[in-house]
């Protein structure tokens, strides 16, 4: 269809249309009767649609009955005198004031900075294992052994408990491990911060073991025993940087003192007079980890 055209004045409508090579030319006059007889109506424009909405807007307003203030038909409500009776009513003017004071008051509202820190119990456990509490590097004794990561009873009882704050930037742990004698004992604190990306963490151990020598005469025959104690304090800093959740890279930094105290024998006069034996090292050591491990559920 090249071209369609209505003449409004004439109420006629024309249309060429091309078939192939032919042109061809329609007019058709509109009869407006045979159309309403139809109930055919054009969809009014935007503006003509403006203009009845206007006109429906008057109208409801006119057809709304005002108020008028008549003074006497006004309740009285002071029937009895009372000592309440110079007291200004409430208005909405008030009552707009208490809302706008109220808004004043949640404007200003700040947000505050979270201190104190506040503790929550993360786990308490005790039972009766021989769980190493602290993995730590051992003296070299030229090969021979046996080597204990914890003390020398088979059977200890231990106590264990740790602590962090709301947001898990801080944690705190301890325990206790007790032997049945009350002779091999060890405790441990740990303490991380874990706010930023650097974690850092610090660690307090330290071990009592008790060891028995006996001393026999040269026919086998046991006379004596000669007992001494190690007591060993571990100062342990720890710096970690994780690269991601998987990869990490850890730098332990640490100090540790031995000292070896012999127990006093009648039947050996010199033990009375025997220093201690007093031992100190250092340790350090970095690691780069890649824990790609799944825990299982």
């Amino acid at each position: 269809m090249p071209e369609t055209r209505t003449a409004g004045d004439n109420q006629q409508v024309s249309e060429v249309v091309k078939l192939g090579d032919t042109k061809l030319l329609y007019r058709l006059r509109v009869d407006e009767n045979t159309l309403r007889r139809r109930n055919v109506n054009a969809k009014p424009t935007e503006y003509f649609r403006k203009l009845i909405e206007e006109e429906k807007k008057a109208l409801r307003k006119e057809a709304m009955p005002q108020l008028k203030n008549d003074t006497l038909t006004k309740k009285q409500d002071d029937f009895f005198n009372s000592e309440f009776k110079n007291e200004k009513k409430e208005t909405n003017q008030d009552s707009q004031k208490d809302t706008e004071e109220k808004e004043t008051v949640l404007s200003k509202a700040k947000v505050f900075e979270y201190r104190p820190i506040k503790f929550f119990t993360d786990y308490a456990v005790t039972g009766f294992n021989n769980n190493v509490l602290v993995t730590r590097f051992q003296p070299y004794a030229g090969g021979s052994g046996p080597i204990y990561l914890s003390n020398n009873d088979p059977f200890n009882g231990m106590i264990r408990m740790g602590i962090s704050d709301l947001f898990e930037d801080w944690k705190i742990a301890g325990g206790i491990r007790l032997s049945p004698d009350l002779n091999n004992n060890e405790y441990v604190i740990t303490g991380q911060y874990l706010k930023r990306r650097f974690d850092y963490g610090f660690t307090y151990y330290r071990n009592v073991t008790k060891y028995s020598q006996p001393i026999t005469d040269p026919s086998g025959i046991p006379l004596t025993e000669l007992s001494s104690k190690v007591y060993s304090n571990l100062y342990q800093a720890t710096v970690a940087y994780p690269f991601d959740k998987i990869r990490s890279l850890r730098l332990n930094v640490g100090l540790r003192s031995d000292k070896e105290v012999l127990h006093g024998n009648d039947w050996v006069p010199e033990t009375l007079t025997y220093p201690d034996f007093k031992q100190t090292y250092g340790l350090a050591h970095l690691e780069f980890v890649h824990d790609d491990a799944i825990t299982p559920l």
